[in-house]
């Protein structure tokens, strides 16, 4: 303090020194007799604040006040500007959420066994366990089938913070990924399954032997998911990807299918049935205008054929336009279309389990016949 003192005085005694030089030197204008005033005032009061001795301080006010012309209270009175960034000094940083702590107890678990996460955070807007909103602060148990890190996430306008605390599984394997690629397929298209683990004595692929890391080319027909195991001397872990198979179909290959026939679509999508259903539907126009014709049931086939192969397991709508304002639709269940494919169903047989109707395209709408209406479940 005894130091402090001594600076602040020694500050003190050059102000007086530069007094004095005011008045040798040229008549200083009442604009920089102020100015003088009160950055020596201000020093003076900074003084204070480090304990400059009291008669000190007030000798120096004293002197300033004879300088100026001024009471000593009125410089005491003046007030002193706020300070004022220089130009060109960056704007104060965004301030980033803070996580004070994102902890696990225990940290290493017996299979089976369970832990605490706990954590808190300042300056955010959310707070995201894995994918999930959560209180901050909070707590959660987990109960971990493998070693596994968890990751929490503090987001607020200016960025997000992430602190991540791994939970240990004593003596059960690791499986870092399995992944398929794509995920989502169409019908004969293939998707490959990828994956590696550790701490694994032997692994399975769906009950198959597979080595690790490791990867296989799959074309399921239909959706499928499939199962990895790492099996360990403690224990053993599964994991699951599904590859879907696209029911939808793709409108442009049944398009371009019966354009190779000859035909010309006019379009491919759903239509709702009478029943409440929906049919996947092809509309052309007619081959020739006889819809008794040999000429147009192998249209009806083709459209059929076309639909069934890119849409399996859907109810199947071949509608063929007549140049005015109908169009006639047969209908077809996929077990009825597939039983004629096996040969369990002859041709007529088929043409008699199908269904017949017309859609007027004027007022949208199915018409009726004189013996009833023309449903697709009928």
């Amino acid at each position: 303090m005894t130091q402090l003192r001594r600076v602040a005085i020694v500050g003190v005694a050059l102000l007086l020194m530069s007094a004095c030089n005011l008045r040798t030197a040229s008549v200083p204008s009442p604009a920089e007799v102020e100015a003088t005033v009160g950055a020596r005032v201000a020093a003076t009061l900074t003084a204070v604040a480090f304990g400059a001795e009291a008669a000190h301080v007030t000798e120096t006010i004293q002197a300033a006040a004879t300088l100026s012309g001024q009471a000593p209270s009125a410089l005491l009175a003046t007030p002193t500007p706020p300070l004022q960034p220089s130009p060109g000094t960056p704007a104060p940083t965004p301030l980033m959420p803070v996580i004070a702590y994102f902890t696990c107890d225990p940290c290493a678990v017996e299979p089976g066994g369970s832990a605490t996460l706990s954590w808190d955070l300042s300056g955010a807007t959310a707070a995201v366990l894995d994918g999930q909103g959560v209180p901050a602060p909070g707590s959660t148990v987990v109960r971990p089938d493998q070693t596994t890190t968890y990751r929490l996430s503090a987001v607020n306008g200016h960025g997000q913070s992430e602190k991540t605390v791994t939970v240990e599984v004593r003596g059960l394997p690791v499986v870092h990924y399995f992944t398929c690629l794509p995920c989502e397929v169409s019908k004969g298209q293939s998707s490959t399954l990828s994956w590696d683990l550790s701490g694994a004595t032997a692994a399975y692929l769906d009950e198959h032997g597979v080595p690790a890391p490791g990867n296989t080319v799959v074309a399921p027909d239909r959706t499928t998911t499939y199962r990895l195991k790492a099996v360990g001397e403690r224990g053993s872990v599964e994991r699951l990807v599904t590859v879907t198979v696209k029911e939808g179909g793709d409108p442009a290959t049944v398009s371009d299918v019966l354009r190779g026939l000859g035909y010309t679509p006019r379009s491919v999508g759903y239509l709702p049935l009478a029943s409440g259903g929906q049919a996947i539907s092809v509309i052309m126009p007619a081959a020739n205008g006889d819809f008794h014709s040999q000429v147009i049931a192998d249209q009806y086939w083709a459209g059929l054929k076309a639909l069934h192969d890119n849409y399996p397991g859907q109810t199947l709508t071949v509608g063929l336009y007549d140049g005015v304002r109908y169009i006639v639709f047969v209908t077809a269940p996929s077990a009825i279309f597939e039983s004629l494919l096996r040969g369990e169903t002859d041709g007529h047989l088929f043409w008699q389990a199908v269904t017949w109707n017309v859609w007027d395209e004027w007022t949208a709408a199915w018409l009726t016949a004189d013996d009833g209406p023309l449903t697709a479940d009928r």
